[in-house]
């Protein structure tokens, strides 16, 4: 080979090299120049092969270069097989969640929200990386936390754009969007944002949804008939239900119909929960208007109290029954039969429709049913029920619930229906125009709403779901935090054995076969 070829052929290498280097830099803002040092890398190729062509075609002639040249193809091939592989899974990621619950993935509410951007979602996460690290128990960093979360939030929807900044480092950018806490992450849509600090998918698709809108809702709670204490935080308050629905965005506020005659024009929602005394006749009237005029409800009832509200229940096209359920799967579960434990769902409805597998719990409650009488224009859907050992009796004559079961001639038998979904319109009034469509979900118990029992199991799911849909915000419903579960994976002794000799003897002995075999045919060559 001439010197001139050799320098030639290193020049080539070298401009090769510093080529894949400038592409590599400047990967995100291309420049000109890294083609110039390719060009320069096959020009001077080029010239090597024509200044020594007979060493190179004497080269091609050799027998051990015909080898080389099958295996290097055979190298360049898998090579390519390789990189093209890699680019398109790159280009089009595609995720597995095996785990039992699903741990891994979006629940569909957050892909329903992720799909109905139409602009870019910005997601800033503020961290201190010191301060960070050892935030939690198991001492795990929170930043990659948090990048486990939103990853498949960046997944699911192009629109993502997430960036990460040391507040430590980058004072300047907190100052310039407000943050002044480690551990914040603010969103930005639309000219429009909001702010959190927890690490969870229902915080983050809520955050999200907070800010797709122009105004949020207003719900109003019932008060002045001894209603279940919105701000209370006892255990028969409801705080906790207060603090969910003002995490997903909506405004709550205290409605008294002695203060005013009717019920206010920008109430997405009218919560009744849990009334205690008589309603006045002209507060009664006013419910029914407001259902008259395509009104929502969500409506809770205990037995046993003085309220009168039954009345106005029944012209929805719900019967409440005023009895007591006593279940013996609540008297296995908590130890006294007065817990009624919902079963059975309604596949159709999307409050429950995905409920199936685990329960509601309801406290002192009382059976429900259609009505015999209501109106033709509403349509009922049974959403929770009691397994078919429920029965339910007029007296409760063991307060605790703790005695054997016993149904008699008078006792009403599963499965009970504990809560149900009205909608349609009320019958016509002369002078007040055609009725409007209503929608109301009356359960027979109030105790569910409560901070002592809002977190088991679905009751949760079964409140906001409920809401959710008579407040038409379909995309806004219960997203429970996932729980890891392992998965066993058993062997019988067989199996067991098979597998030990198979890795232990049996595959080894193959492969040094197969490596025994290639090298004399190779040395026979």
């Amino acid at each position: 080979m001439k010197r001139l070829t050799k320098v030639l052929l290193i020049f080539g290498f070298v401009c090769l090299i510093l080529g894949f280097v400038s592409f590599r830099i400047v990967a995100d803002n291309p420049m000109p120049f890294p083609w110039a040092f390719v060009g320069l890398a096959v020009a001077s190729f080029i010239a090597a092969l024509f200044i020594d062509a007979p060493f190179f075609r004497e080269v091609a002639g050799m027998r051990t270069t015909k080898h080389g040249l099958n295996l290097g193809v055979v190298v360049v091939l898998v090579t390519a097989l390789l990189v093209g592989v890699n680019f398109i899974a790159v280009k089009r990621v595609k995720k597995f969640d095996l785990t039992k619950n699903k741990i891994n993935s979006l629940s569909d509410q957050t892909r329903t929200v992720l799909h109905a951007l139409d602009e870019d979602l910005k997601v800033m996460f503020f961290y201190d990386e010191n301060a960070l690290r050892f935030r939690d128990a198991q001492n795990r960093d929170v930043k990659q936390q948090f990048k486990e979360l939103i990853d498949l939030y960046s997944a699911e929807s192009k629109f993502v754009k997430v960036t990460y900044v040391d507040i430590k480092r980058r004072p300047d950018l907190g100052k310039e969007h407000g943050i002044t806490m480690a551990g914040t992450i603010k969103f930005d849509y639309k000219g429009r944002n909001t702010k959190t600090e927890e690490f969870t998918e229902q915080a983050i698709t809520n955050s999200i949804i907070k800010i797709r809108r122009d105004q949020n809702k207003v719900i109003y709670f019932l008060s002045g008939h001894g209603e279940r204490e919105l701000d209370g935080t006892s255990s028969d308050g409801l705080q906790g239900l207060k603090k969910y629905l003002t995490d997903s965005s909506y405004e709550v506020k205290s409605l008294s119909l002695a203060q005013q005659s009717k019920i206010p024009a920008d109430a997405a929602l009218l919560v009744i929960a849990g009334p205690k005394q008589a309603f006045l006749d002209g507060e009664l009237a006013a419910l029914s208007d407001y259902a008259y005029n395509g009104g929502k409800f969500f409506i809770a009832l205990d037995p046993g109290s003085r309220s009168n509200i039954s009345k106005f229940v029944r012209s929805l096209g719900v019967e409440f029954r005023d009895n007591y359920v006593l279940d013996p799967a609540g008297q296995a579960l908590a130890g006294s039969a007065t817990v009624a434990i919902g079963l059975g769902y309604s596949p159709t409805s999307e409050i429950t429709k995905k409920f199936g597998g685990m329960m509601t719990g309801f406290q002192l409650a009382s059976a429900l049913a259609q009505a015999s009488d209501r109106p033709a224009t509403v349509v009922l859907e049974d959403l929770v029920k009691t397994n078919e050992a429920a029965i339910a009796q007029k007296d409760l004559a063991d307060p605790q619930g703790k005695k054997t079961l016993k149904a008699d001639a008078k006792s009403d038998r599963g499965p009970l229906v504990l809560a149900i979904q009205s909608s349609g319109k009320l019958v016509e009034k002369p002078g007040k125009g055609a009725p409007q469509d209503f929608q109301a979900v009356v359960v027979g118990d109030s105790d569910f709403l409560t901070n002592y029992l809002i977190e088991f199991q679905l009751n949760h799911d079964l409140i906001l779901n409920s809401i959710a849909q008579l407040a038409s915000d379909k995309d806004l419903v219960s997203i429970r935090t996932k729980e890891t579960d392992g998965s066993n994976l058993i062997f019988t002794q067989i199996q067991a054995n098979l597998m030990f000799w198979g890795f232990v003897l049996v595959i080894p002995l193959m492969l040094l076969a197969a490596g025994g075999t290639v090298w004399l045919r190779r040395r026979a060559a």
